[in-house]
């Protein structure tokens, strides 16, 4: 994340936005503490991006996503609480959101929370 926002701030290349995905604490299983912890720092690093850079930079954070590797790994995981895990969201979900971003509708300080009421 600091090396793309470092390039993106150098002018590498002409960048406006800085969409990155991220997930939340998903479990209370310590193998996933070193994921939840780097979604953390993700998300300080891409306020601190937009305090101090013209970036518009926006953090998503999500549940499990069909179709993905981590929804996959998750449900595998013995130590997961299968009778706690919710609905999954889809692609296309994602991308409206994109859209919205794109569209200049969405506040790059506002950490957008996909699915708020979905729990692990």
């Amino acid at each position: 994340m600091l090396a793309l926002l470092d390039a993106a701030v150098k002018g590498y290349a002409k960048v406006r936005y800085v969409i990155a995905f991220g997930g939340r604490e998903v479990s209370s299983n310590p193998g996933y503490a070193a994921y939840t912890i780097a979604n953390g720092a993700m998300w300080s690093a891409l306020q601190f991006a937009n305090r101090h850079t013209k970036l518009g930079c926006y953090f998503l954070e999500l549940p499990l996503v069909e179709g993905s590797t981590m929804a996959a790994q998750y449900l595998a995981d013995r130590n997961t609480d299968k009778s706690r895990v919710g609905d999954a969201i889809s692609p296309s979900d994602i991308a409206r959101v994109i859209l919205e971003i794109l569209a200049d509708k969405r506040d790059p300080k506002e950490r957008v929370v996909l699915k708020p009421d979905w729990t692990a």
